[in-house]
């Protein structure tokens, strides 16, 4: 976690974290530009002060990863109402459980889940004391929100 969002903070946080053989689109906020010059795919911009929200003719959107924001803003306010920034990784997985397996029905989200767990235990003091969505070893992380999957 951040303790402070900056510029410096959040392009150390992309460049550490994100594939940059991949493009990077973004809003139009100043943080980006630097660490965008960084994806040989090139960095993209909408630009909502203007009103656009999607580039006409193209794939250049910041419409999922709004949606995915909304998704944990709405179950803060509305479910979880006082999350602790000891336990905030743990929701945030959560959240990407369901935002990985939207487009799925019951029983797939189901089955999907339980694939996931087979062979493993997890209690809550090793959730807590030595949290699994620390970064690994290598120092690569999975990307949160992995669009590949669903």
């Amino acid at each position: 976690m951040m303790e402070r969002v900056t510029a410096e903070n959040i392009g150390k946080f992309i460049a550490e974290n994100a594939d940059r053989s991949c493009r990077m689109i973004t809003d139009e906020f100043a943080v980006y530009n630097h660490v965008g010059r960084a994806f040989p795919g090139g960095h993209e911009r909408v630009t909502h002060s203007a009103k656009e929200y999607v580039r006409p003719g193209t794939d250049i959107h910041s419409d999922t990863v709004e949606g995915v924001f909304s998704l944990i803003r709405r179950a803060m306010m509305g479910t979880f109402h006082s999350v602790s920034r000891k336990h905030l990784p743990n929701y945030l997985n959560e959240f990407q459980f369901r935002w990985n397996t939207r487009k799925l029905n019951d029983g797939q989200r189901v089955s999907s889940a339980v694939k996931t767990i087979v062979g493993k235990r997890l209690e809550y003091r090793e959730s807590v004391e030595n949290p699994p969505y620390l970064p690994k070893p290598s120092g690569q992380m999975e990307a949160p929100f992995d669009e590949k999957k669903s």
